[in-house]
């Protein structure tokens, strides 16, 4: 009895690990939409997490980069004050990107947040170098 529970239970494992790593990024988007609309945000940073993990992996960085700052905002709605540091965790990925296609992108979107900020972002400054005519 107790072995088939076990199998039972590294099946059901199995299956929803195969699920995550089989999932499309539409699906994805969808299941954290769903979990906003539940007014779930935590489960929805989790999705997010997932999101970045297999962009990361297949080196699909508008994918990365949209989980990133959407989870950036989820967490606002959940604790006002963790947006600055999770921006700043944000910022620090540019450094440690391994790709220079991918800290191209970090820049562009770090230098697009920059412009658009209705309030001050600390440090961005440090990371933003306008492009002079």
């Amino acid at each position: 009895m107790k072995m088939k529970r076990i199998l039972l239970v590294v099946f059901v494992l199995a299956v929803a690990v195969a699920a995550a790593w089989g999932a499309s990024y539409k699906s994805l988007w969808r299941q954290a939409s769903a979990f906003e609309k539940k007014d779930l945000p935590r489960s929805a940073v989790s999705v997010m997490q997932n999101i970045q993990t297999k962009a990361r992996k297949e080196k699909a960085y508008g994918q990365l980069m949209s989980a990133a700052l959407k989870e950036i905002c989820l967490w606002g709605q959940i604790s006002p004050d963790s947006i600055q540091p999770l921006f700043n965790r944000f910022v620090a990925g540019r450094d440690t990107a391994d790709s220079p296609v991918l800290k191209a992108v970090y820049d562009a979107v770090i230098y697009s947040v920059w412009q658009r900020s209705t309030y001050n972002v600390q440090g961005i400054k440090d990371h933003v170098h306008p492009i002079k005519p």
